[in-house]
């Protein structure tokens, strides 16, 4: 999920109420079959190879089950993220390679490679559940898989997320807030983070595992985004 806290700094944050778009039981159901769709398309269809590969198959059931919770409660459950990484490991490790397992170690790259996101987790833009969902798609996919969904990802989030701004005349305030979080920053030395106030369109952004799901269905519709 992505977390809409009032104000961060140096990694501490207050956390206001989602939006009403957050909670919607038909929208959340929507998005997850479209993810699963989507995903299923490419790892069963016609352009996929004959024999399916499990792990790929069941990172698409997880990251629909995830655009499922993030969409209609606004979190991602432990249960989901951290049942997911165990079952993606012991897979990986004991599996033989002719059911799609990495291996141990491309397992662990991938859960590795995830960590990328602490960086926009200390910050307050993604939440912990995003970090550990991206841990386990990881262990479940690998690093080079994982890197390309999580870029595919950030690219979609930036583009839906411009387009709501301007949609909600809300880039002005976006710009506002930016500037002055980098004057408190430069102003007392410690990294400041202004964010947006719940009634901000800022705030109504897409919950990232809806982000995630997409960006994994691009990748395997398309590569990676420099290929």
């Amino acid at each position: 999920m992505t977390p809409h806290p009032t104000a961060t700094t140096n990694g501490a944050a207050t956390a206001a109420p989602p939006s009403d778009l957050a909670t919607h039981p038909v929208l959340s159901g929507v998005l997850a079959g479209l993810v699963l769709w989507g995903a299923a398309f490419f790892v069963l269809g016609e352009e996929a190879p004959r024999s399916v590969n499990p792990p790929f198959a069941a990172a698409a059931v997880f990251l629909s089950l995830g655009v499922f919770f993030d969409v209609r409660f606004r979190r991602l459950p432990n249960f989901l993220t951290f049942g997911t990484l165990l079952a993606a490991l012991l897979f990986q490790a004991a599996a033989p390679a002719s059911w799609g397992a990495l291996g141990a170690g491309a397992a662990f790259a991938g859960v590795v490679a995830a960590l990328l996101l602490v960086v926009p987790y200390a910050v307050g833009l993604l939440g912990a559940g995003d970090v550990k969902a991206s841990m386990a798609l990881g262990a479940l996919i690998g690093a080079p898989s994982l890197l390309a969904t999580l870029a595919w990802a950030a690219l979609l989030g930036g583009v839906l997320g411009m387009g709501i701004l301007l949609a909600r005349s809300g880039f002005g305030p976006m710009l506002r807030r930016w500037h002055l979080s980098w004057l408190i920053t430069q102003g007392t030395g410690r990294a400041t983070y202004l964010a947006p106030e719940p009634h901000e369109a800022a705030a109504q952004g897409l919950p990232y595992a809806v982000t995630l799901g997409f960006g994994f269905v691009l990748h395997l519709a398309l590569g990676a985004p420099w290929s």
